[in-house]
């Protein structure tokens, strides 16, 4: 009897482990994301799952997020490879003229996309996402998301994959499935962090044992909220950076228990750094006070975030709003359209060109898009970084700050080296390229972001030549000077920071 039992573990096991050898015929990969994490968190004390795979695996020292630095633009970067330039997502908030001339829409909520993706002459996004891409090859992304409804509909908008968020689960058959195997969605409201267990919950339940896709995101919506609503280094944002990194160690506990860990990547990164808001000040309550408050109400000026668009773009209009904008001592850089796509400099004294920053889309692009000014003042937890504009909560992001450009990239599995770290510049547009290239796919649609070779397993790639620059730029009259510094390489350039000089 006792012979029979072993036999019939062994037998399960070994079946069990064919199953799974089937199931991953072809190295998978996982992006982890968590929203809103500071590269300084990474740790023993903060993030000991996430400390240990940085030190076992491949770290991009020279990480960026995509600016403007908010979680929608960067997310749909992300799921195409590219900057909003080609995308369109120009911000959290998005104006879609050609869908209502006076209305903004909020990227975080699936309904408003689905406005823009019926009405706007482009869609919703301007090119093919990695899921469609994807597709095309008969291979697979899955998505699992516990951030806003939006965000996660960025990543496939076509509706044709996976998806599972706490809003929203397609296909239909496939949210049966969910209900059916780990709970309801109601289930995730409480208690505390509770939604992004759930997420994780139906990751190891479908992503690893029943439906792997080829590329997999699983987008955790925190530290953000907490660091949004307490502050940087807050006891609350740091309850929520731990249980991240718990549910970082439940996945890689379940990929090793399976015996998957040759056949699974495992890449962690963030959308955006953080920001502690230690101003006074906001742009719109300044064109109030200067007499564009009637602009303001009947739509000849219209705000979406840090963008103004100004009604039939009037040059001589949007030359005085930029004038009195480099008035502020708050204010920092500022960019408005070039005259040719190629000029670095803006169409008004002292200002950078969309190009300069991969945001001058054709058909989407304001007329002004305008930063604050910061500097490395700690917050009262003793993180640094403060940003001088007035906005809701203690902490924040969107800005042109190192703090919040600067993020991070671990790589981990089977693709990559081992114990090895780069300073050469990357970004969150280069992810996807990066494992097209891990499963053998040639984009018939390239992507802007590069493939990061130089942490390929078994390639020697030589990712030291870097140029880094600073350009500036300056309008003597009212003593406005501002820097934008640069890191280049093989072709592509990546924003690291921009800042008022003076």
């Amino acid at each position: 009897m006792k012979k029979n039992i072993i036999k019939f573990l062994i037998c399960g096991t070994l079946g069990l482990a064919s199953a799974f050898s089937t199931l991953f015929a072809q190295t998978k990969s996982i992006v982890i994301i968590f929203d809103g994490l500071r590269p300084d968190f990474i740790n023993q004390e903060h993030m000991p799952n996430l400390f240990d795979l940085a030190n076992k695996g491949s770290v991009a020292l020279n990480s960026h997020s995509v600016f403007p630095t908010v979680t929608r633009l960067n997310s749909a970067s992300l799921s195409t490879g590219s900057y909003p330039e080609k995308h369109g997502i120009l911000g959290n908030t998005i104006h879609i003229a050609d869908v209502d001339a006076r209305k903004n829409y909020n990227t975080g909520n699936k309904s408003d996309l689905e406005i823009v993706k019926k009405q706007s002459k482009l869609g919703l996004l301007s090119n093919l996402t990695a899921a469609e891409l994807l597709r095309q090859e008969n291979k697979t992304l899955a998505v699992y998301s516990s951030g806003s409804s939006g965000q996660a509909f960025l990543q496939d908008p076509q509706e044709k994959g996976w998806t599972v968020n706490p809003e929203f689960i397609f296909p239909l058959s496939f949210r049966d499935s969910v209900f059916q195997t780990i709970a309801s969605i109601e289930s995730q409201k409480q208690p505390k962090f509770a939604n992004h267990k759930w997420v994780v919950d139906a990751f190891l339940t479908f992503g690893l044992d029943k439906k792997p896709a080829d590329i997999t995101t699983v987008w955790l919506s925190e530290p953000d909220s907490k660091q949004h609503g307490f502050g940087i280094g807050s006891p609350e944002a740091l309850e929520a950076i731990k249980f991240m990194d718990e549910q970082l160690g439940r996945i890689l506990l379940a990929i090793k228990e399976k015996g998957l860990e040759d056949k699974v990547n495992v890449l962690v990164s963030a959308d955006h750094g953080f920001i502690t808001y230690a101003g006074e000040h906001t742009v719109k309550s300044m064109l109030e006070e200067e007499g564009f408050g009637d602009d303001l109400s009947n739509g000849k000026i219209v705000m979406a975030d840090g963008a103004i668009f100004v009604k039939d773009k009037d040059q001589a209009k949007v030359e005085r709003i930029v004038k009195l904008l480099q008035k502020q001592p708050w204010i920092g850089p500022i960019f408005t359209k070039s005259k040719n796509d190629t000029d670095l400099k803006g169409s008004v004294d002292g200002t950078f060109s969309f190009a300069s920053i991969h945001w001058n889309h054709p058909d989407r692009a304001a007329d002004i898009l305008v930063t604050y000014s910061w500097d490395d003042a700690p917050n009262e937890f003793g993180y640094k970084g403060s940003a001088y504009n007035k906005s809701g909560g203690a902490a924040g992001h969107g800005g042109i700050s190192s703090f919040e450009i600067n993020t991070n990239l671990v790589l981990y599995g089977p693709s990559f080296k081992k114990a090895y770290q780069s300073t050469a510049p990357t970004s969150y547009i280069d992810i996807m390229p990066t494992l097209f290239s891990v499963l053998g796919v040639k984009n018939k649609h390239p992507m802007q972001g590069r493939v990061l070779a130089e942490f390929f397993k078994n390639k020697n790639v030589d990712a030291n030549k870097v140029k880094q620059y600073i350009e500036t730029a300056q309008n003597k009259e009212k003593n406005y000077t501002v820097e934008l510094k640069f890191s280049e390489i093989d072709g592509h350039k990546y924003l690291d920071y921009g800042r008022r000089v003076k």
